[in-house]
């Protein structure tokens, strides 16, 4: 024993009576608890790449002629689709039968779904990359789709799938069709700033982000049903026990600046977007502007 726990009758001190300053070398250093790390919702995640949280700078003659660029990945998307919708037929069966879509048949059905998300990226003057033409996991493109392994799938879902999908599909027409009857603005302003405006470019990403979930489930590549058409739940990507945390929205001003195209970007990569102020107001404008159209159309 220490000499500093020992009084001078030569009797060890009782550890209750031992000086703090002596105690506390005996005391174990101290746990540091860090936050643990966002966790993305166990379901198809879309990564978007940001530049400074801002949309990223585009070449204003991509923007210019985008709808024309396009056109060959259009006419080659609309034949893999034809693939993949008899592909998912076979896919449904196999799940019947098997509880699961076989690997191969899983793998096309993905091909699909990625290539549809990289030219509506494009479409929707998310990024001026253009799109490969394949439908493989590209982290070299800015908009990117990770679906979660193949599993075991609730027959009874699987027997009803394409009618449990009609709530969730119709929620995304309404909105789709809002946004194209704004596709002009969008394609003005981002010719104009060079990039789309943050609110703008924000709520299109969470429509893209949606519907590819919505097609995902459809096509039986996730159990989980589409969400997220107002944006990402802070308590559904992040773990309980940290709590909801504040996202704050990138600058409205700095978003309307129109930039060089000679800047050079820093990019980050986001899997989660939260929605608010006039990002989310715009998603409203969409949805119902889709609900007259249909309300207007009945015969």
């Amino acid at each position: 024993m220490s000499d500093d726990q020992t009084p001078t009758n030569g009797k060890p001190t009782p550890p209750s009576e031992v000086p703090a300053e002596a105690s506390s070398s005996f005391l174990p250093p101290p746990t540091l608890n860090f936050a643990p790390p966002l966790v993305r919702p166990p379901s198809v995640n879309i990564r978007i790449a940001l530049v400074d949280d801002l949309p990223p700078i585009q070449r204003r003659w991509t923007i210019a002629i985008r709808w024309i660029l396009l056109v060959p990945q259009i006419i080659v998307l609309i034949f893999v689709s034809i693939g993949g919708i008899l592909v998912s037929i076979a896919a449904w069966f196999s799940a019947l039968v098997l509880g699961r879509v076989p690997d191969s048949l899983a793998s096309f059905l993905r091909i699909v779904v990625r290539w549809y998300a990289r030219v509506s990226a494009s479409n929707l003057l998310l990024t001026d990359v253009y799109p490969p033409f394949h439908g493989d996991e590209d982290i070299a493109f800015p908009i990117g789709v990770e679906f979660p392994p193949s599993g075991r799938l609730n027959r009874w879902s699987v027997l009803f799938r394409f009618i449990l999908v009609i709530p969730a599909n119709f929620v995304g027409a309404c909105i789709q069709i809002g946004l194209s009857a704004f596709n002009v603005i969008l394609w003005i302003a981002a010719l104009i700033l060079g990039r789309l405006p943050d609110p703008l470019y924000r709520a299109a990403a969470t429509v893209l982000r949606y519907n590819t979930r919505v097609f995902a489930y459809a096509w039986m590549l996730t159990s989980e049903y589409g969400w997220g058409w107002k944006g990402d739940d802070l308590a559904a990507t992040r773990p309980p026990e940290v709590g909801p945390t504040t996202v704050e929205p990138s600058s409205y001003w700095a978003s309307l600046t129109p930039v060089s195209e000679e800047a050079l970007p820093v990019e980050t990569t986001r899997f989660d977007f939260h929605l608010a102020g006039w990002s989310m107001a715009w998603i409203w404008i969409w949805f119902v502007i889709g609900i007259l159209y249909y309300v207007l159309n009945r015969k």
